[in-house]
């Protein structure tokens, strides 16, 4: 059968507003994901960074978190964008809920006059937006969930919401996946903080171990964890001078366990984050 001119008309009509009908049923922003890769972290660790990340398909001028966790296992002390795609946003605010075990928190990218919208969350995939800090404070062996979590507010209290903010303030519902953090058991054995070089003593080698790995190219202690002397989660030049100023000006002497000729310990609860210890002669 054959359609005259008006008749082909009113059915390309038809077919169009079922195909727009289809599209507006359809969440044309499906690939916008926030999520939480899977992780390790060691019983007594402590401001972990977690990486939030993000898959968008086009740019953002902004969005907020809600996040949570078991805090019996990993409490939850901040969030910060150090390190991420967007380090240079002009606002970043939010709160920690439920005695650390909820967080909400917003990120706008500039709150400048004039607005610069050349400041922007790109598009992309396995965006790292910002880490969430936690403690470890699971006493063994376990693994906790960090997930996303909208929670409705209570009038007048606002609610939290993970959502993505699009040109023109537009709202952009975002999926979302948990991630799960092994906690693990410290490596057994022990140490004595201070002794960098291993030889049971502690003495100006010590400082001179750290100095040269620090800066001279030379090859890392075998125990990391012996040479954080001031346990603080890295080897520094604060290390150094912690045994210079034990050795030569009655300063605080390392961190526990130890440092000799007191015995070897393992790292204590509450201790900054395991560096390794390869090796170490107790």
């Amino acid at each position: 059968m054959q359609l005259n001119g008006r008749a082909q008309a009113i059915l390309a009509t038809v077919t169009l507003v079922l195909v727009l009908t289809v599209f507006a049923a359809t969440d044309v922003h499906a690939v916008n994901k926030l999520f939480v890769n899977a992780q390790t972290a060691t019983v007594g660790d402590t401001n972990v960074a977690v990486p939030v990340r993000l898959n968008n398909d086009q740019t953002l001028y902004g969005f907020s978190l809600s996040m949570s966790t078991d805090a019996a296992k990993l409490k939850i002390t901040g969030l910060d964008l150090v390190g991420t795609t967007i380090s240079d946003a002009g606002w970043s605010f939010g709160q920690i809920l439920d005695g650390g075990s909820r967080i909400s928190w917003g990120v706008v990218l500039d709150i400048t006059d004039p607005f610069d919208l050349a400041k922007v969350v790109p598009a992309g995939q396995n965006l790292h937006i910002a880490n969430l800090r936690v403690d470890v404070t699971a006493a063994a062996a376990t693994s906790a969930t960090v997930g996303f979590q909208d929670v409705p507010g209570t009038p007048p209290g606002p609610s939290a919401k993970n959502l993505l903010v699009g040109d023109q303030g537009t709202s952009i519902t975002v999926t979302t996946q948990n991630g799960t953090i092994t906690i693990e058991e410290p490596p057994p054995g022990g140490f004595r903080r201070g002794d960098a070089d291993n030889n049971a003593n502690l003495e100006l080698t010590d400082a001179i171990r750290i100095l040269g790995y620090l800066f001279l190219g030379s090859l890392p202690p075998t125990c990391l964890e012996a040479a954080d002397s001031d346990d603080n989660g890295s080897v520094e030049l604060t290390d150094a001078i912690r045994i210079l100023n034990y050795l030569f000006t009655g300063g605080a002497a390392p961190a526990p366990p130890g440092p000799p000729p007191n015995e070897c310990g393992p790292d204590p609860p509450g201790s900054a984050k395991f560096l390794g210890c390869d090796l170490y002669n107790c």
